[in-house]
């Protein structure tokens, strides 16, 4: 089966799979069988194949958690971990609805992440597009009449014809030179300090570094709280949750707050050395929840402040960005028409004379 590790589902497909073996196994249909029946369900051929491949495994004698382990990229460590403490448990099923909780969470999340950076993208893509269009479409069917004129054309007029020339005539050179800046940024990314560089940078900038901070802290919260709910050890969600974290600085922190877990002190003492990434607010709660013994119910509050924090910065974003955005597109579209009407001017100034 080693030949066959290669499929993977999407979110969606991920969260229906877990949804469908919690409906199954609260059913009391055998593991073995319930994996049939996901399998069954799914129209797409990759997503079958992965499942018929748990399944064999399954049938072979692993657990699920090492048959869902062989699939790194669908499968995280959460949700390995979840099932792995519920086959010891005897609560399989419980967990596998707890994971269905998560992901759902941890994707509505991301929707909003995604939907704050839609809106500017679009802008800038149609500006990008307005742009090339009016320098590699309208701009050189004017250009001849420039070139025969007899006088010095202005800057902004010298600057455009540059960048025509450069990019209709060198257009294969322009082109290999963003592939080899995309593979140099590929391979810049895969060391450490440069990701550490970036995700510093990320978190400074404005609007966004405070969306970038509150999806964290919302993330984090609610995955401690879903673990330490089902009786997880401290140090074990502190591991699990960290290993579902993509951004260094916050890994870094909860490996550090490991360390101090390890020599007996809180989770809050590891949060509260790191106030750029964790607001005082959110050390408070947690040390509520800890001298009160409610630190679930605590990190699950925190975890919904701040998704509403989240959601309406998200909102806020779209509304401040619009018109910075429209004043950029403006400037742009204002130089190239500066560029070609400044020269027609000065010409029938010329000729009027």
């Amino acid at each position: 089966m080693n030949n066959l590790r290669t499929p993977s589902l999407n979110t969606e497909e991920c969260i229906a799979f877990m949804r469908n073996l919690s409906l199954y196994l609260h059913a009391g249909i055998p593991i073995y069988r319930a994996f049939g029946l996901i399998a069954e369900s799914n129209s797409r051929p990759q997503a079958v194949r992965l499942v018929r491949c748990i399944a064999e495994d399954i049938r072979e004698g692993k657990t699920v958690a090492d048959a869902l382990a062989q699939f790194p990229r669908t499968f995280d460590p959460l949700v390995i971990g979840f099932i792995r403490i519920g086959e010891m448990s005897g609560a399989l099923a419980e967990h596998a609805t707890q994971i269905v909780q998560i992901l759902q969470k941890r994707a509505a999340l991301t929707r909003t992440i995604l939907s704050a950076a839609l809106y500017p993208t679009v802008i800038m893509l149609a500006t990008f597009g307005i742009t090339l269009f009016l320098t590699l479409y309208t701009f050189p069917k004017i250009l001849p009449l420039f070139k025969g004129l007899h006088q010095e054309l202005p800057l902004s007029t010298r600057v455009l014809i540059t960048i025509t020339t450069v990019l209709t005539q060198y257009w294969w050179l322009v082109i290999l030179g963003v592939m080899v800046l995309c593979v140099l940024v590929a391979f810049a990314l895969r060391l450490q300090h440069i990701r550490t560089v970036r995700d510093r940078v990320s978190l400074s900038i404005p609007l966004f570094g405070i969306l970038i901070r509150n999806y964290y802290i919302a993330l984090i919260c609610r995955t401690l709280a879903a673990l330490l709910e089902r009786g997880v050890p401290f140090i074990v969600a502190l591991e699990l949750t960290t290993q579902t974290l993509r951004h260094s600085l916050y890994v870094r922190a909860l490996e550090g707050s490991q360390e101090l877990v390890r020599r007996g002190q809180r989770i809050s003492d590891g949060f509260i050395t790191v106030p750029h990434l964790f607001p005082t607010v959110v050390v408070q709660m947690i040390q509520a929840g800890e001298e009160t013994g409610t630190l679930p119910e605590s990190l699950r509050a925190c975890a919904h402040i701040y998704e509403e924090y989240l959601t309406e910065q998200a909102r806020l974003l779209s509304t401040l960005v619009e018109p910075a955005l429209m004043i950029i597109m403006g400037l742009l579209v204002g130089f190239i028409s500066l560029a070609i009407i400044t020269p027609i001017y000065g010409l029938t100034q010329g000729i009027s004379f």
